[in-house]
C-alpha cells in the first residue's frame, strides 16, 4: 500500500472575473503538482463554501488543471485528494472584480 503521507500538493489559484455574468460571480482555476513539480491528473478538487456549506467537485485534466464557473464571493475551503497523497485543505477568500 503506498504511504505516501510526506507528499504534498501545490495550489496555484486564479480567480477571475466571468465575461457575461452577474459581476459578482467570479471562476476558480488552479493547477495541482506535487513536490516534484509534476502535474497530478485526476485529483479530485472540491470548493466548499464555509458559509452554505454548498460545495462542487471537479476533477483535474490531463495537464494538472481545474476549473470552477459561477463562483459567489465568499469564504471556500478548497480540499484536493488524489491516490497516493495526502488530502490537503486550503482556506480561500473570493471577492468580486476577481481579486
Amino acid at each position: 500500500m503506498k504511504n505516501l503521507i510526506g507528499f504534498l500538493l501545490l495550489i496555484i489559484f486564479l480567480i477571475v472575473p466571468i465575461s457575461g455574468q452577474n459581476s459578482s460571480q467570479t471562476k476558480v482555476s488552479g493547477l495541482i503538482k506535487d513536490q516534484n513539480d509534476a502535474v497530478v491528473v485526476g485529483a479530485r478538487v472540491f470548493l466548499l463554501n464555509v458559509q452554505t456549506r454548498m460545495e462542487k467537485v471537479t476533477v483535474t485534466d490531463s495537464g494538472g488543471t481545474f476549473t470552477f464557473d459561477k463562483v459567489a464571493p465568499g469564504n471556500y475551503e478548497i480540499r484536493i485528494a488524489a491516490e497516493g497523497f495526502a488530502q490537503q485543505i486550503t482556506p480561500v477568500q473570493i471577492t468580486t472584480a476577481g481579486i
